[in-house]
């Protein structure tokens, strides 16, 4: 799998992270990369270009992570709705109970005394 050999004013990213002190740390500037830009919407045929890799298999790493979160954070906001909808409906068949009730007291005679 070839390294993405991106250029800097002339320097690669290898030679920029030694600059920095950051010897090592260009597979996690890489990583970090592709995630934001699979957050951003990037493709896989898009990463795959980005980046070099050959393999989709590579840029489906990053994208489904993505595409979990994004279907975990759908699927909760479902339940979220359900739940909401349940309460008002709960809540609402509560208050025409109390209204039926009230309205059953009215109709009932006084007692004389009472």
């Amino acid at each position: 799998m070839p390294h993405v050999r991106c250029q800097v004013g002339g320097r690669t990213l290898c030679e920029i992270c030694e600059e920095l002190g950051l010897e090592g740390r260009q597979h996690g500037l890489r990583k970090a990369g592709a995630v934001r830009l699979a957050e951003a919407g990037a493709t896989e045929e898009e990463l795959m270009a980005l980046f070099g890799w050959t393999k989709a298999a590579t840029a489906q790493i990053y994208t489904a992570k993505v595409n979990k979160l994004k279907l975990s954070k759908l699927g909760m906001a479902k339940l979220e709705a359900a739940m909401r909808k349940k309460a008002a409906r709960e809540k609402a068949e509560h208050i025409k109970a109390e209204r039926e009730k009230a309205e059953r007291d009215l109709d009932k005679p006084q007692q004389p005394g009472a």
